[in-house]
């Protein structure tokens, strides 16, 4: 791992247990062990480094979720496994990591997470037609407003489950919020093998 990435991995770390507006550049220079000189050798500011980290995560969700998709037998098997690795992944961020994020640092939100959506769009328009053609989905959906619609649930979790938090824990939020609402697009075959796998 070179000093680049230990940086990033580091402030990942940082701002995903204590947030993005407490966690200072002096913190992540004594954490990651590297001077404050070298810290912005490689990052003029603390948005440059936020954003990079935000960049850096999401590709690596990406290579995680392609590795998955490859491996599973089917859509509906990809999205339980993706799911399963979502929920090991938010017990390490705060829930309103994101609020946070948008609040205080809103042109890294504006270069990141909504660049994110915009992608998450096109890869949901691919699971869904993937999942038609496994004869998984319903053929009549709209796909163009169930990705709407999904995103604004993801982003709704992110941004305000915080309130939820002391009720529910964040995989039963993802598990209501993601199983739920799929399995309500799903065909007689999708739902048969979402409740077997449950059973």
């Amino acid at each position: 791992m070179d000093t680049r990435e230990q940086v990033i991995e580091t402030t990942q770390r940082l701002i995903h247990t204590r947030g993005s507006k407490v966690t200072t550049m002096d913190e992540v220079a004594m954490e990651a062990g590297v001077s404050k000189r070298t810290l912005y050798e490689l990052f003029e500011d603390k948005e440059h480094l936020l954003a990079e980290c935000i960049r850096w995560t999401n590709q690596k969700n990406r290579d995680a979720f392609a590795c998955i998709a490859l491996d599973a037998e089917n859509v509906i098997d990809a999205l339980l496994k993706v799911r399963r690795f979502q929920s090991k992944e938010l017990h390490k961020i705060k829930f309103d990591f994101f609020l946070e994020l948008k609040r205080f640092y809103p042109q890294v939100y504006k270069e990141t997470v909504v660049k994110m959506t915009d992608e998450r769009k096109e890869y949901m328009k691919m699971f869904f037609a993937r999942g038609q053609q496994e004869d998984l989905f319903l053929k009549d959906i709209n796909t163009d407003l169930i990705c709407e619609m999904s995103d604004i649930i993801m982003l709704g979790i992110h941004e305000n489950g915080w309130t939820l938090v002391d009720k529910y824990s964040g995989e039963d939020c993802f598990q209501v919020a993601v199983l739920y609402f799929i399995r309500g697009l799903c065909t007689e075959k999708g739902i048969k093998y979402i409740d077997n796998y449950y059973n």
